[in-house]
């Protein structure tokens, strides 16, 4: 990831301070997101919810920490005709189980301390990853652009957005860098986190055939891990269904069950976006119209970093990205948009240098994000779905 109009006297790694920087930033930024969501929770709402009472979960763990948790205390279980556990892939919520177990620790204490470490490995790794790309001047950018994200503080939740970031941010360093063998085991990691884990292959076999050139004899074991660790991954939570309930696609089966999932035609989604977001805005009383509108910017805002990498021949960070996009609005809904596109890294990277050229645009987003993001983590925390 190297952009060619930086100039060649821009340093390309980091110094010792930089990183104790980054250290401190994750120390701040963690302890304000925690600060926040507890105060969230003292402010009135309009939607009073019995969950909160019922799961007697901390702040930062909703909707889908639920069954993390589940599954991290009791295992998978399966039941055709309603939403089961086994729409949730197994790498989080067995660490945390592990975790939780090793320290006599809650399992929702553990998750949340497991994805804020998760998040400070991810940042120094990003960070690296940045440097070496666009120079050490634009990482502060880069990172300020994903911590200031409406949606960041689902990084520090009981949820897998930390850990997915640290394994393909792990994977895609490891192998830009040449470490095949830890390429293979983040990407392996990786697609055990998360069904879309599989997409860090694209640029990992992008990296594998730019170093070998051509010469695809030379090929050794390093780079058969790299591209075969990560396709394990991607097979073995299929294989665990099917051999415990006969059905491979069974992931796919609860996605359209329980969260209304489905492959769809990109053309059929442009329509029903349209079409919700003009009946949205003809009657904002009806509700829905704060989640049409965060879906909607941030598939455009990423679409279009998606462009801005192709255009500076960013081509292993733009294909994550565009595949990425792709299996997601394909997904029939914008629904989960605002939150997944927190791993799509190489974006950021655009987006940080953006907002270090024009510091207009640099107010802008960090005016709207941190107002966005006060508005998402209150509904969040009182159980209001907003990704």
């Amino acid at each position: 990831m190297s952009d060619p109009r930086v100039p060649s006297g821009v340093t390309r790694t980091l110094l010792p301070r930089d990183r104790e920087r980054i250290v401190a930033a994750w120390a701040l930024w963690s302890t304000g997101i925690l600060v926040l969501a507890a105060g969230a929770m003292t402010l009135p709402t309009t939607v009073s919810s019995p969950w909160t009472a019922a799961f007697q979960a901390p702040p930062l763990a909703r909707w889908d920490s639920v069954w993390y948790r589940e599954i991290a205390a009791d295992g998978y279980r399966y039941d055709p005709v309603t939403t089961e556990n086994i729409g949730w892939y197994p790498l989080y919520p067995l660490l945390v189980r592990v975790i939780a177990s090793a320290l006599g620790a809650p399992l929702f204490t553990a998750g949340i301390a497991l994805s804020l470490v998760c998040l400070l490995g991810a940042l120094l790794l990003l960070a690296e990853l940045f440097a070496a790309g666009d120079g050490r001047e634009t990482v502060a950018w880069s990172l300020g652009a994903l911590l200031l994200f409406p949606t960041a503080f689902f990084l520090a939740s009981f949820y897998t957005e930390s850990l997915f970031l640290l394994t393909t941010a792990g994977a895609f360093w490891s192998a830009r860098s040449g470490r095949w063998f830890a390429a293979g085991a983040f990407g392996l990691a990786a697609a055990l986190t998360r069904f879309n884990g599989f997409l860090i292959l694209v640029p990992i076999a992008w990296f594998v055939a730019a170093s070998l050139r051509g010469r695809w004899k030379s090929a050794g074991a390093g780079h058969a891990a790299a591209l075969g660790l990560p396709a394990l991954g991607a097979a073995i939570f299929p294989a665990f269904l099917w051999w415990r309930w006969g059905d491979p696609l069974l992931y796919l089966r609860s996605k359209d069950l329980g969260n209304n999932k489905r492959a769809t035609p990109i053309w059929e989604l442009v329509e029903r976006v349209a079409q919700d977001g003009w009946t949205r805005l003809r009657d904002p009383a009806a509700g829905g119209l704060l989640d049409w509108l965060t879906g909607f910017f941030a598939t455009v805002l990423f679409v279009t970093l998606t462009v801005l990498l192709f255009r500076r021949r960013e081509f292993a960070g733009a294909l994550y990205c565009a595949s990425a996009l792709l299996l997601l609005l394909h997904s029939g809904n914008l629904d989960g948009m605002p939150r997944f596109v927190l791993s799509l890294f190489p974006c950021f990277l655009v987006l940080g240098d953006l907002l270090r050229r024009e510091v207009v645009l640099a107010f802008a987003y960090a005016f709207f994000s941190v107002g966005a993001g006060m508005i998402l983590l209150h509904r969040f925390v009182h159980w209001i779905i907003v990704a």
